[in-house]
């Protein structure tokens, strides 16, 4: 969706301001707004891609086996579940 929004902004060159503002108005001919918010939002979108794949190498599963869930027995099913490794 934000790639998508990316190519719009530079096909309709949304990022155009009025001629009437008074600071951004002088950029309102010019194609720098267009392209500051397409490169922001382009960005932003890529980040949002590769983010899933870059958690995934900075925080590896662990090797080892797995700990499995232990009931414990009736009696001492007031103290919760424990683990067991």
């Amino acid at each position: 969706m934000m790639a998508s929004l990316t190519v719009a902004i530079s096909y309709y060159q949304l990022g155009k301001a009025p001629p009437q503002e008074p600071i951004s108005g002088l950029f309102s001919q010019s194609w720098i707004e267009t392209a500051f918010l397409s490169v922001v939002w382009g960005l932003t979108s890529l980040g949002a891609l590769l983010l899933p794949a870059a958690v995934g190498t900075w925080n590896p599963k662990p090797r080892y086996r797995q700990a499995h869930l232990v009931l414990p027995a009736p009696a001492e099913r007031s103290v919760g579940p424990r683990l067991a490794v």
